[in-house]
Formats: structure tokens, C-alpha cells, sequence
């Protein structure tokens, strides 16, 4: 075999890439795509949507390869894995988790359950969430929802010091997911050899229960979930409220990606699910580009949902709300700038008695709320008023 395409040499060059695109930098399309390749996000994705996107075939290629090769993920391209491995080689601690529960696995069916019931409560533990959450410090600078998010990286690795390869052996869920594959692909083989038993069975009592505790954590997520004080302006195809904020991993792929910068973490929030979540904020004069779609095909779980240039004009992301006290023409003064500026037709103008002109109005039904309106207004009499609120 090629020294070259040994292991850890091939793991290194992954993490290299990893972290690469993981910064903040001008990937466009490519942000974030490294997050793509983790099964655990995919399938979460896919039982909490219950579709099967295009963009999910990359995961689909690597969940097909470790049915093959036991482990393939974390011995060739999981970037955690090798900042895991590297610190507990440096451990002169040696310890037997061979009594420790394998919670891994119990992790890995929790969150199925979950994720079938539409809130993939867990999805936060895949390695590659973990990963790109420390990077966030980088564009988002320093709060403490984005030091919590940030944390998981270091505390894996200090843990590894004191226990080595804990994570990786009992704690990870992806290679949790990995371990249920080889020992599906071992039972698939015996099959074919009568003289042989299955030792493993990866359907158990313990499995049922684990399954079933999702599928209650889940229900119990949506019931409380429900009982929001504050509504957000989220990208264009996003998902409900109450499921994006499980659904969406808190990467800042999106935020990264958007051209208009329009798209901020969520860290002064009072309520602890939305935290570093995306939100729209029109305060910088840009808005959401018709012809943009970004932030729909860098999202790694589904959070945004895919859409194009076409199919975006049926996507809202709230409504304008026109303050006619504060508009130019209550002065009066001539200006039909909202006007002119909506791509959608949806600005148009009607007679008040109290005012001596015309006077523009937005129409809900065309309006999408992508803020064009809003930052083209001289005097700011224009706002943009999430779906939620009326």
C-alpha cells in the first residue's frame, strides 16, 4: 500500500481541509460542504423531514462505504477523531472502558427516535457539529452562546487526556451509527456461512427502549417548543420555527455564505434553543437577493431546505410593514423608491383620508419580506415583521 494513502496520513490532509472550510472565508457554494459527508447529520435530516434530498447523497456515498469498512469515517476523514487520537497519545493514562456502557449506541437510537417524531434533539453531538462549532468564534466573535458552542472541541480533546479515546469508543454517535452497519454487514454474512452464529443483534429490548425514549423526547420537544415569546426572521425555506431550532446545527454555514450579509447568530436571545441559531437582520441596508440561493445548498441538515431562483419568489421569509407617519410622502415629499425597488409587485399605492397623497401599501400575499423595500427607504419607515406576528 501507498505510505501516502495510509490512514493517518489521508485523516491529517482531511482535517486540514476540514478546518480550512471551515473558516470564514469566501467559499460561496463550497461553505460548510464538509459537513455534508457526516451519515449522523444525513439521517437525522432525513427521518425528521422525511425526504430524501440530492444534497444528502455525499453522507449516502460515506454511510454505503462504512457498511463496508468498519469505521471507514473515523479512521480516514473525521477530523475530531484525529484531534481525539492525537491527545490521547500524549495521555500516560491508561484506562479499560471495557465496563462502560456502550452509550454510543444508545445515542445513536435516542436520537432516530427523536428525529422520527420531526426533532432530532441530538443531532448537535455528530462530531462535524461539534467541529464546526468551535470555528464559529471566528466569524461571530465572543458571546457566551458562542463560547458554550465552542466548547465541545476543547473539552473532547482535554477528555481524551485524561481519558483516552472514551469519545471515539463509547461516546460518539456517529461512529455509533458505524458500529451498527459492520455488525448489520456481519449478520448479512453469516447468512452465508450455516456453520456460523451471530454473537451481536442489533435489535434488542435495549434498542426498543432507546428508540422509544427518542420518540417521547421528540413529542415532549414539540409540546414545549410551542410556547415561543419572541418570533425571528429566518432565511428563505426555512423550516418551522419549532423544528429549526433542532433541526439546524448551528454550523454558520448560511451566515458565512450570504452575500448581502444579511444573516447574524442568534446570542442575546432569552430563549436557550434559538441561541446561535441564523436570523435576518435588515439593519446593514441589505436584503435578500432574488436571485440568491445559497444559503439553501450550503445548509448541511436540512435546516433550509433546497430551493432555486424560481421557486424562491413562494418562499417568505416575513412581510413589510410601512410606517406612514415617518414616510416622505406624509411631509409631504415626493418618493416612490419602495416602489421601484420591489421585484415582486408587491408595493402599491391607496388613498387615506388622513394623508393628502397616495400612500404605499404592502401586499401580504406578494410580499416575501426579502427587504428591498426596506433598505432603499430614505426616512427607514419600513420594516420587515416575521410570519409569526400580525
Amino acid at each position: 500500500m501507498n505510505p501516502f494513502l495510509r490512514s493517518s496520513n489521508v485523516r491529517l490532509i482531511a482535517t486540514l481541509l476540514a478546518i480550512l472550510l471551515s473558516l470564514p472565508l469566501a467559499w460561496r457554494g463550497f461553505t460548510g460542504i464538509y459537513l455534508r459527508l457526516s451519515p449522523f447529520i444525513m439521517l437525522n435530516s432525513v427521518l425528521a423531514m422525511k425526504m430524501l434530498a440530492w444534497l444528502t447523497i455525499p453522507a449516502i456515498i460515506i454511510l454505503i462505504v462504512s457498511f463496508l469498512k468498519k469505521r471507514w469515517f473515523c479512521r480516514y476523514l473525521c477530523p475530531v477523531g484525529w484531534f481525539c487520537d492525537k491527545a490521547a497519545s500524549q495521555s500516560s493514562l491508561k484506562k479499560n472502558f471495557s465496563r462502560v456502557p456502550d452509550f454510543k449506541i444508545w445515542l445513536l437510537w435516542i436520537s432516530i427516535g427523536a428525529a422520527i417524531s420531526g426533532f432530532p434533539i441530538l443531532i448537535l453531538l455528530d462530531p462535524l457539529a461539534i467541529f464546526s462549532g468551535f470555528f464559529r468564534l471566528f466569524s461571530t466573535g465572543f458571546s457566551p452562546p458562542a463560547l458554550l458552542l465552542a466548547a465541545g472541541l476543547p473539552l473532547l480533546i482535554v477528555s481524551n487526556l485524561l481519558y483516552p479515546f472514551l469519545w471515539c469508543n463509547k461516546l460518539c454517535p456517529l461512529g455509533g451509527l458505524q458500529d451498527v452497519l459492520s455488525t448489520f454487514r456481519k449478520r448479512f454474512s453469516l447468512k452465508f456461512q450455516p456453520e456460523k452464529t451471530a454473537t451481536e443483534s442489533p435489535l434488542n429490548r435495549r434498542l426498543f427502549i432507546a428508540v422509544s425514549s427518542g420518540l417521547l423526547a421528540g413529542l415532549v420537544s414539540a409540546a414545549t417548543g410551542g410556547t415561543r415569546k419572541q418570533a425571528f426572521l429566518r432565511p428563505p425555506g426555512s423550516v418551522s420555527e419549532n423544528m429549526f431550532n433542532y433541526l439546524c446545527i448551528r454550523c454558520g454555514s448560511c451566515i458565512n455564505a450570504c452575500p448581502s450579509k444579511i444573516l447574524f447568530s442568534n446570542a442575546g436571545s432569552n430563549q436557550p434553543l434559538t441561541w446561535m441559531t441564523p436570523e435576518i437582520d435588515f439593519s446593514n441596508y441589505g436584503y435578500c437577493q432574488e436571485d440568491c440561493n445559497l444559503c439553501s445548498t450550503v445548509c448541511p441538515s436540512g435546516a433550509i431546505s433546497y430551493f432555486n431562483e424560481r421557486s424562491k419568489r413562494d418562499l417568505k421569509i416575513g412581510y413589510a410593514r410601512i410606517d406612514h407617519e415617518n414616510c416622505l410622502l406624509a411631509e409631504p415629499s415626493e418618493c416612490n423608491r419602495c416602489l421601484e425597488a420591489c421585484s415582486y409587485q408587491a408595493i402599491n399605492f391607496q388613498t387615506f383620508e388622513t394623508f393628502w397623497h397616495e400612500m404605499p401599501v404592502a401586499d401580504t400575499i406578494k410580499c416575501t419580506g426579502c427587504g428591498t423595500c426596506a433598505a432603499i427607504c430614505p426616512p427607514l419607515a419600513i420594516k420587515i415583521i416575521p410570519l409569526e406576528i400580525t
